[in-house]
């Protein structure tokens, strides 16, 4: 329900889908290269199949270290933004409770630590409401 988490997510799916397109155009333009040079094959000299196999696996490496860069590169994306995320949060409950009305704040998840709790001392839908104002006015700032 956080605004940040939605749009973060938006762009990431975005991201990935923009690198997986790269890397897809990358091995169609191999396979067409492969294509023609099979095509070729039959008039080609010895020494020209050779410069054509090893230019074939130099364009294989190339296309597997791009793979290596995109998916790091996706994954500091996503670490940078739960990052953000665990920051952002910190930051607005620390000024949430700046009178100290709490002692702890806990974060609750399925399957997680904590198993039951009052539902008259759950801030999560008010601190949901916070964050999402605090965005939306950081949002606009950049925007001005």
């Amino acid at each position: 329900q956080y605004d940040f988490v939605s749009q973060s997510t938006e762009q990431l799916e975005k991201d990935e889908k923009r690198m997986q397109y790269r890397l897809e155009q990358k091995i169609k333009a191999l396979e067409a290269r492969f294509g023609e040079l099979q095509t070729k094959a039959p008039a080609m000299t010895q020494s020209q199949l050779q410069e054509a196999q090893i230019e074939l696996q130099e364009k294989e490496q190339e296309i597997g270290e791009l793979r290596l860069k995109l998916a790091e590169e996706l994954e500091l994306k996503r670490i940078k933004f739960q990052e953000d995320f665990f920051l952002k949060v910190k930051a607005y409950l620390e000024a949430h409770n700046a009178d100290k009305k709490y002692d702890a704040i806990f974060s609750y998840q399925l399957g997680g630590q904590l198993l039951l709790a009052n539902d008259a001392i759950d801030i999560t839908q008010e601190v949901i409401t916070g964050l999402n104002q605090e965005y939306a006015n950081e949002t606009a700032k950049k925007g001005e």
